[in-house]
């Protein structure tokens, strides 16, 4: 019975060690668990880290040396620190690593958009905007190469040239061997085309300069709507108001530059064949007999004058542009073609 009382006794005072043992196991899997979740989800700096772990791992290991508990427990305690503080170097390095690779990364690609919006500003200088995306298309590898062509059947196309530059130009020294002339006709082609990239005139499409000869066309654009109402006429007035409004321009010039230059301007309407040549330095350009046709008409025309073909004042005779039919003239190449004088309204502006 003795016996049996010991026994009992010794039963129940184990029970708080037993208890206490289960107490400083969960103790322990939470500071593992603690501390394989500050390395693998909290966003800090490596040595923050670690002095979080080993201060976790202090605190517990100061608790067990308290106890009466058996050692093994403090090494277990001591575990995480040692595996997971190596892990969470390595960890940090491979962030690192990556970040800096991202953040190359990220600055090569700013600069190819850079570099892609240089390219597109300078190929909307030398091609149209709808070309000027063709190309690009080629360029990112979306569109097919191929030589880049389109045929149109009503354009209107202008011809406006300064016959008396010939004469102004001088290679002397007062000149500067010509240069002084060279900078006035960059001045005057400047503003010619400062004048056409208005919002106004964004249908007209500058197509070259020859020498003192400025050469655009209207009606160029893929995709419009060849039945709109009133398009042909609009093209054609705009032209016409653009060609008079060149003509102003000039003159404000010749005030500042004391000068005496005169337009002369001939415009033809057709199809045409519109295309980019060249590998290097391509050139946009179109080609037909309206073209040749409107080269006629304005080096057989008069200075200060707009002479047109017949289906160009057709186009124009039921606006406010007053239409003179001058006559049967030889055109080189074309025979005898009736050409009529565009002349400027009463009114100030056209109504476009």
């Amino acid at each position: 019975q003795w016996m049996n009382q010991t026994s009992s006794v010794d039963e129940f005072s184990s029970q708080p060690n037993i208890s206490h043992l289960h107490s400083l196991q969960i103790t322990v899997i939470s500071n593992f668990i603690f501390c394989s979740s500050v390395v693998q989800f909290l966003r800090i700096h490596h040595h923050l880290k670690v002095i979080l772990m080993l201060g976790s791992c202090c605190t517990l290991a100061w608790n067990i040396l308290d106890t009466s508990i058996n050692i093994q427990y403090l090494i277990v305690v001591w575990v995480p620190a040692i595996l997971l503080v190596p892990l969470d170097r390595d960890q940090d390095i491979t962030a690192r690593t990556e970040w800096m690779w991202m953040e190359k990364l990220r600055g090569e690609e700013e600069e190819v958009e850079t570099m892609q919006g240089i390219n597109r500003v300078l190929l909307e200088n030398l091609l149209p905007a709808h070309v000027a995306t063709h190309f690009l298309s080629i360029i990112k590898g979306s569109g097919m190469e191929e030589l880049y062509s389109h045929k149109y059947d009503r354009v209107y196309v202008m011809f406006a040239s300064i016959p008396n530059y010939k004469e102004f130009y001088n290679e002397n020294d007062i000149n500067k061997q010509g240069l002084e002339c060279i900078r006035l006709l960059n001045e005057i082609i400047c503003d010619f085309d400062l004048l056409l990239s208005k919002p106004k005139f964004s249908s007209i499409e500058k197509i070259k300069t020859i020498g003192s000869s400025y050469m655009v066309a209207a009606g160029l654009t893929p995709g419009q709507i060849k039945k709109e109402t009133g398009r042909d006429r609009n093209l054609a007035i705009l032209i016409v108001e653009f060609a008079y409004q060149l003509m102003q321009l000039l003159d404000n010039i010749n005030k500042d530059s004391f000068q005496r230059f005169s337009l002369r301007v001939g415009a033809s309407m057709g199809p045409v064949v519109a295309g980019v040549v060249g590998a290097r330095k391509p050139q946009y350009d179109i080609w037909g007999n309206t073209v040749n046709v409107a080269s006629r008409m304005e080096t057989s025309g008069q200075m200060g004058r707009i002479q047109v073909t017949e289906g160009f004042a057709e186009s124009v005779k039921e606006s406010e542009v007053i239409c003179t039919f001058r006559g049967n003239i030889k055109v080189k190449g074309k025979g005898s073609l009736p050409t009529y004088w565009l002349d400027k309204p009463n009114k100030q502006k056209f109504q476009v």
